[in-house]
């Protein structure tokens, strides 16, 4: 998660999931959590989708196993997908707490690997469930705002008594710049460690929306790859 959108996570999730995928071979489920404003529909190719609207949407004694199983999609990155609609007007369904600690709680029971897209902020779906969760990632760019905002949610984080060793913060530098902070500054503004930093790498994400695949799958040995797949290590 982040502050605000436009940070990456989706892009950090997803290719997260593609990397787990490739490092462990085995099952990895990637869940975007955030009803009305899914965007790895699009990205993946495959519009329109209604699997987690339809969990949410019924009661939580609907949200069984053979359920959720059903909504999950093949992806040719080997992950398997539970997409966000983009209908604007499903936004109100993240106040279906209970179907989702449901939800979380099967697809925990389904694959080895499960990266959840939980979107900006603390949302009442998202303080319930995030201490079902064995690591948080937490995604921020180096600018004095940002920074802020993000040492006060680590500490909300942190008081829904989740682990602070669990909490991993992903410094992702988006603009090549000369003004750009180091991961030591930001580290030191944040007073959070900095678990990993991403690199500027717009070319690579214009071939893997091109190619409709998270980026490690299109360029492995590209420099941004290799540190999505040195965090899933």
């Amino acid at each position: 998660l982040s502050t605000r959108g436009g940070l990456g996570v989706s892009t950090l999730a997803s290719n997260l999931a593609a990397s787990l995928f490739t490092r462990a071979q085995t099952d990895v489920i990637l869940a975007e959590l955030t009803p009305g404003q899914g965007t790895l529909s699009m990205d993946f190719g495959l519009p329109s989708q209604k699997g987690l609207t339809e969990i949410l949407q019924g009661s939580v004694v609907e949200v069984t196993r053979e359920k959720v199983q059903s909504s999950l999609l093949p992806h040719n990155s080997g992950v398997k997908l539970l997409l966000a609609s983009e209908n604007p007007r499903d936004v109100t369904l993240t106040s279906q707490v209970q179907n989702y600690e449901a939800l979380i709680a099967r697809l925990a029971s389904l694959s080895r690997f499960v990266i959840l897209d939980m979107g900006i902020g603390l949302p009442a779906f998202v303080q319930s469930t995030l201490p079902m969760c064995n690591e948080c990632m937490v995604i921020l760019e180096g600018v004095p705002g940002t920074i802020q905002h993000t040492k006060l949610l680590i500490e909300e984080i942190e008081a829904l008594k989740v682990d602070s060793k669990n909490i991993h913060v992903i410094l992702n530098n988006r603009q090549r710049s000369e003004a750009q902070m180091s991961w030591t500054v930001v580290q030191e503004k944040l007073g959070h460690p900095i678990a990993a930093t991403l690199t500027p790498a717009p070319e690579l994400f214009m071939q893997a929306a091109r190619m409709q695949t998270p980026a490690v799958m299109s360029q492995p040995t590209n420099m941004t790859s290799q540190q999505f797949l040195k965090i899933a290590d």
